[in-house]
Formats: C-alpha cells, sequence, structure tokens
C-alpha cells in the first residue's frame, strides 16, 4: 500500500462516527504490511429467531457475546433463515460459533454443508444446544460423531465430567434430552451413560472445534438469571482454538476505570412527590447537576417539552428548565425521541393493532409494567400526541433539530440518541441515527447482585443490526433496580453491587450511571442517587461522556492488531487507549516500544496505556521496566513524545488533571511556565511513585528530568 493510500484511509478512519457502517470500505488490517501476522478477531455467530423477535434478545447476543469480546473477538451475527455468508477467510474470522434453538432439519439442512465449508477452509467450529441438523448416521459421520438407537433412559449418570464443566452450576443429567451420541477422536468433557448402557458425549473438543448439547451448556432458573454450566471462556478458547493477544479495553483509560453518567428524559415534567419540589427537569439540575459537576448526557423527549415545537405559556417553564440544563458545560446533550416509542420493531414493521395504540400514545391498554417503564407510572395522559404516526426521522432527526434550535446554546448541539422504550430498533432505524450525525446508546441488561450474579447478567458493548451498529449502555438504569418503578424507590442504590461485581474480580463495565428524570420526583429515588454518585466518585476513576464511550466501542470493533517481528502493531482510531493482557505475557519494553506511555496491573490483569497515535508497536519483556512511566491519569493523554531520552507529554481531561508517574527515584515532573521549564510539587508515594494534581483540566507541556 502506499504512503498516499494509507494517508488517506486514515483520514477517513479518523473522521467521527468512522466506524459507523459496518461495511466500511476498507478494513485496517489491510493497512499491515511486511513480515506481519494479523490477528483475526472477527467470529460469525449463527443464530436463529424461533420464537423471538429480534436479535437483542437471542441467546447469542444475550450471553455468548459477552465472553467473546472479553477475549478480545468481534462478534458479527449471521440469521441461519437468511443468506449465510460465503468464503469466510481464516485470517479474518477466527472462527464459527452456532447457538439455534431446534434441530430444524427440513428447513435448515444446508447449516451442515456451510459448516464442513469452513471446516474443510481452517475455521474452528463452536456449536452450542443444537446441531441444526438431523442425527442421522450420514449426517453426523463428517463430523466423527456416531449416533445409536435411542432409547429413553430411566436412570442417567455422569460418567466423565471434565473441570470445565459445572461453572456456575451443577452438572444434572436429563434423561428427557438423552441422545447416545458418540464423539470419536475427541477430548469429552461431559459423558453420561444410560440404565441400558448407551452413552452421551454432552459435551467434548473435537478435531473440527468442539459442542455442547443442550441442556449443558445454559441453564435456566424460573426466579434467577441463568447459568452457565460450561465455562464459556474455556469452552470458546478450546473449541475454537483462540490465541492469547494484547486485547483493547473499554473500561479502562490510562489506568483508571471509566465512569460515564446518562438520562433519560423519561418524566421532565413530572411533578416532586415531596414537600417543596417543583417539578423534575428543574429539581434534577438544582439536586444532582449542579451538585455533582461530572460530564453527563442528559435528554429530554421532544414530545413531552413541546410536541408542535413551539414555545407556549404551557410548556415555557419547561422549556427554560431544559435550556439551563443544556447551558451546563459538564452536560451533553442528547435526544431521548420525539414520542418515546416503546415496541420499535413492531412499530418499524407497523404490526400494532388497534388495541395497542402506541402510535398515538394511547397508554389505555398497556400493561402496568409497560407503563412504568415508559412514565415512573406519573400522570401519563399529558403524554399524548393526538393523531401522530410513527416516522423514525422525526423521531431521531427531528428531535434532534428542534433541540438545536429551541433549547441548546449557541455553538451546542445534540451529540447522541439514547433509545426508548425497549431500546431495540432494527438495522434502518439506528441507520437513521447515524445518518443524523448522533451517537446511540442504551439497551443492555447489566444487572448483579450479590445474591444474585452470573456472568449471564452482563451485557456485551452491542449488537450490529443489518450494517449497522446499535451501542449497548453498559449498565441497566434505575427502573429495573425498582421493579419498574413500583417501590422500593431507594432500589437503584444496588446498583453499587453491579458496579463491584463487574470490577472485581474481573474487570468487565465501566462505571455507568443511567437513570430517568423522574428518579428525583421522590425523596428516596433522589437519596438513592445521592448514594450512587458519592460511591462512584469515591472510586479512581476517568470521566468521559456517552459519545466518548460510544466511540471508544465503535474504534474497539475495528482495531486491528498484528503481530510483527518481537511484537505486537496496533492500529485503530486513537479512542481506544488501552490495552489489557494476562500478566504472564510480560511487562511493556518501553524503550522498545512505541506509543506506549505506562501499565496498571489490576486484579490479575495489566492494562497497558497508549498515547495519542494511531499506531502502537508494543514490546514486551520478562522484568520491571527501570525507566519512568506513567501509572495512572484522570485525563487523556493529548500528546506524547520522547527527545533526548526525555518523555514529554500533555493531559487533557473533563475535571482537573491528576496522575501519578512510577519509578521517579531521581526524576521530576517540569512544566513549561513562560517559555521556561519549572517543577511540579506533587506528592511522594511508597516505591518512587510520584502523585501530580493541577488546577486545571488541560496541562501544558510536561516532561520528565531525571
Amino acid at each position: 500500500m502506499t504512503r498516499k493510500i494509507l494517508s488517506l484511509l486514515l483520514i477517513y478512519i479518523c473522521s467521527p462516527l468512522a466506524f459507523a457502517n459496518e461495511t466500511s470500505a476498507v478494513h485496517l488490517t489491510q493497512a499491515v504490511e511486511g513480515n506481519t501476522s494479523i490477528v483475526p478477531r472477527k467470529v460469525a455467530v449463527l443464530y436463529d429467531l424461533e420464537e423471538l423477535w429480534t436479535l437483542n434478545e437471542t441467546r447469542a447476543v444475550r450471553f455468548l457475546a459477552m465472553p467473546l469480546e472479553n477475549m478480545g473477538y468481534n462478534p458479527v451475527y449471521y440469521d441461519v433463515s437468511k443468506s449465510l455468508p460465503v468464503n469466510l477467510l481464516s485470517s479474518e474470522y477466527a472462527g464459527v460459533v452456532m447457538w439455534l434453538s431446534s434441530n430444524s432439519a427440513d428447513q435448515k439442512q444446508d447449516i451442515r454443508t456451510w459448516l464442513l465449508d469452513q471446516i474443510h477452509n481452517g475455521i474452528h467450529v463452536a456449536i452450542i444446544d443444537s446441531l441444526g441438523f438431523s442425527f442421522d448416521a450420514s449426517s453426523l459421520r463428517a463430523f466423527g460423531l456416531k449416533v445409536s438407537n435411542q432409547k429413553k433412559p430411566s436412570k442417567l449418570t455422569i460418567v466423565h465430567q471434565s473441570k470445565e464443566m459445572g461453572f456456575e452450576t451443577l452438572v444434572l443429567p436429563s434423561k428427557n434430552d438423552f441422545i447416545p451420541i458418540k464423539a470419536e477422536n475427541s477430548n469429552i468433557w461431559l459423558r453420561l451413560k444410560s440404565d441400558q448402557g448407551e452413552s452421551e458425549d454432552a459435551a467434548a473438543i473435537t478435531p473440527w472445534g468442539g459442542y455442547v448439547l443442550w441442556p449443558y451448556a445454559l441453564r435456566l432458573f424460573p426466579k434467577d438469571a441463568p447459568r452457565w454450566v460450561v465455562s464459556p471462556f474455556d469452552f470458546l478458547r478450546e473449541a475454537l482454538r483462540l490465541s492469547s493477544f494484547p486485547q483493547p479495553d473499554v473500561t479502562t483509560e490510562n489506568g483508571r476505570r471509566l465512569m460515564l453518567a446518562h438520562i433519560d428524559g423519561d418524566g421532565f415534567v413530572s411533578g416532586a412527590e415531596w414537600l417543596g419540589g417543583t417539578f423534575a427537569g428543574k429539581d434534577l439540575k438544582e439536586m444532582i447537576l449542579d451538585q455533582y459537576q461530572i460530564p453527563t448526557t442528559v435528554s429530554i423527549i421532544q414530545g413531552e417539552l413541546s410536541s408542535s415545537g413551539k414555545v407556549t405559556e404551557n410548556n415555557k417553564q419547561f422549556i427554560e428548565a431544559a435550556r439551563d440544563i443544556f447551558r451546563l458545560p459538564w452536560v451533553e446533550i442528547a435526544s431521548h425521541t420525539y414520542s418515546h416509542p416503546f415496541i420499535w420493531q413492531e412499530l418499524e414493521e407497523k404490526k400494532i393493532g388497534k388495541n395497542l395504540n402506541m402510535q398515538t400514545y394511547d397508554y389505555s391498554n398497556v400493561d402496568v409494567e409497560n407503563l412504568a417503564m415508559i412514565e415512573g407510572g406519573n400522570n401519563v395522559e399529558k403524554f399524548n400526541i393526538p393523531k401522530y404516526k410513527f416516522d423514525a426521522r422525526k423521531e431521531i432527526q427531528g428531535s434532534a433539530d428542534f433541540i438545536d434550535s429551541v433549547l441548546a446554546p449557541k455553538g451546542k448541539k445534540t451529540k447522541v440518541l439514547l433509545w426508548s422504550g425497549d431500546c431495540d430498533p432494527g438495522g434502518a432505524v439506528v441507520k437513521e441515527a447515524y445518518n443524523a450525525g448522533l451517537y446511540n446508546m442504551n439497551f443492555g441488561d447489566t444487572i448483579l447482585f450479590y445474591d444474585k450474579k452470573s456472568l449471564t447478567g452482563i451485557s456485551p458493548l452491542g449488537a450490529n443490526k443489518d450494517g449497522y451498529y446499535q451501542v449497548f449502555a453498559p449498565n441497566q438504569n434505575e427502573n429495573v433496580y425498582t421493579n419498574y418503578w413500583t417501590g422500593p424507590f431507594y432500589g437503584y442504590e444496588r446498583v453499587i453491587e453491579t458496579f463491584e461485581l463487574t470490577d472485581k474480580p474481573y474487570r468487565y463495565k465501566p462505571i455507568d450511571i443511567y437513570y430517568h428524570f423522574y428518579s428525583v420526583t421522590k425523596k428516596s429515588g433522589y437519596k438513592a442517587l445521592e448514594r450512587v454518585y458519592d460511591w462512584a466518585l469515591s472510586q479512581k476513576v476517568m470521566n468521559i461522556f456517552a459519545s466518548e464511550y460510544a466511540q471508544k466501542v465503535l474504534d474497539w470493533r475495528k482495531t486491528s492488531i498484528a503481530q510483527k517481528g518481537g511484537g505486537w502493531l496496533i492500529r485503530e482510531n486513537g479512542s481506544v487507549r488501552e490495552m489489557r493482557v494476562d500478566q504472564s505475557m510480560g511487562y511493556p519494553n518501553l524503550k522498545k516500544s512505541r506509543n506506549v506511555i505506562g501499565y496498571t496491573d489490576i486484579n490479575d490483569q495489566r492494562y497497558i496505556h497508549l498515547g495519542p497515535a494511531i499506531e502502537s508497536f508494543l514490546v514486551f519483556q520478562a522484568t520491571e521496566p527501570q525507566s519512568p512511566y506513567l501509572l495512572e491519569a484522570n485525563a487523556v493523554v493529548t500528546k506524547f513524545v520522547v527527545i533526548d531520552g526525555e518523555m514529554h507529554f500533555r493531559f487533557k481531561g473533563h475535571m482537573p488533571v491528576t496522575f501519578t508517574m512510577a519509578n521517579m527515584e531521581s526524576c521530576k515532573v517540569k512544566v513549561t511556565h513562560w517559555w521556561q521549564w519549572r517543577g511540579l510539587g506533587y506528592e511522594s508515594l511508597p516505591d518512587y511513585r510520584q502523585r501530580y494534581t493541577l488546577d486545571e483540566r488541560e496541562s501544558d507541556e510536561l516532561r520528565i528530568v531525571c
């Protein structure tokens, strides 16, 4: 590739929302040249909808995607009822995972041939629950499987179980699901035997990949989260022969856990239910936004403030309250749509019947749970928009135009679309958000309690919808923690348990304080928010906006990684600044690496900090580095160069800058001041570490002098 073409590519990928379209014309890996070995990060995930409505509801998204993403792999979803991709390349795809709900031989017989084609092309296949084709001898033979005549046993026992089985819940043999299948030349993870002498290899790592049959992958519980029977990390790693590599990470930057806050517009005009209160929009600004001056993405529903787009005597106080909020420099503007669609894909497909007249927002026939999810149960009649028919462009572009022209201060515009209702739009509507120049976020059901915890309670980063990517919120909102706003209204304080459980013993998510305006209509709801904010800000965090998180997720999907020489070449869009590795890989060699600033050990992982360049080269060494490096910081590094062996750098953040340097035994940080270098004051920490705290949110140029 010529230098000119590469330059054009870099200009393209550095543009805002460049990674929105999954069918981008040029993939970053094409820019890698020379003696390199590109890490294939895509995994083709086959699913079927069966009784489900949408992709977001499938087990492939709800349960499978998170473990894949956490190991650095990017799931790409394919509906088996449609045309399957041809000629998958092993240089691009690390494997195929199929999770279907049934063996439907008549409709899906071509799946067998398709899977064999991928295996022939050198791509390993992992199958969960169902093979997707009939269990006859001829169909199974090509996979090294044999099946006997099936006889329902009266007793079933475990004769062999590997350590990877019984991960979150016990293996319970199921007589009704017994299949006398045998895997040849395979590593058997679970073998069951019937009282009639037949055996079932229910889970195995095979020469072509591996499988776990139903119900030995995941067990469902009536009043609790599903639990993994098999370890999903071990199964995917072994079946797909996945390798270890530096993984791009969107939970952390410069060693600090990322923290964002975003507010859905529901209930902005709802009256306070406590003495001295006014309405949610005004009260939330005074009690939360003015008190906690951190980056916060705030949305409104246009129809709740002004469905006509005009300012009248009836809505003037609400309009002024929204303007006051959007003037705050620590507030990012978002839309929560025009009319708050609830069941997006039904509206898109025009399947709404007269008995569920969501198009005109008549809630008379909506059940209590849905009503609570929309308005918090507070005076829904005022939100009726007569004669309105669903229009995706009006919901997204139109609502943003209203905010920009009526509510936003000069020089500030809407940046984010926060999905409403079930937060499950189809691809065409997600595309509308990108066409409007808006980042999008919401959906995702990450919620964990100490008495109810499972990996299945952690949602993935998002889902690709017909070529456009929906970004999921990192955590759930207070509506779920308060039983759909039916009480206890202080329930959102339990989100702290979710924050803790998604940080230790392994960091899965950033902190996301996510709630609705109606939270402050009740005193206990407001007090819960205070407790959550106070806890979050007591942690070591880097505060960011929702748009910045969304860009990190988009960038994560397109980050390219390759082994080159004795190190790792990393190319990304400039938003993913943290790489995560097992500590067994060693320490970063700061002298041989490029664009590597430092590292921090969190739990049993090593988080490596990257600089502002879009290309990094990471080299490891067995021993700890002896030269100074950045241990942690709450701000983004906007400049990083090494001049005559000295590190020069700058910071820019949303809060006053604080950072800690390591290996500073005989070194100090100096700052430019009136064209001269002067030393910065610092706090001495153990092990020759120095903590610096600035009054500003952006530093002048800094350098380390030893």
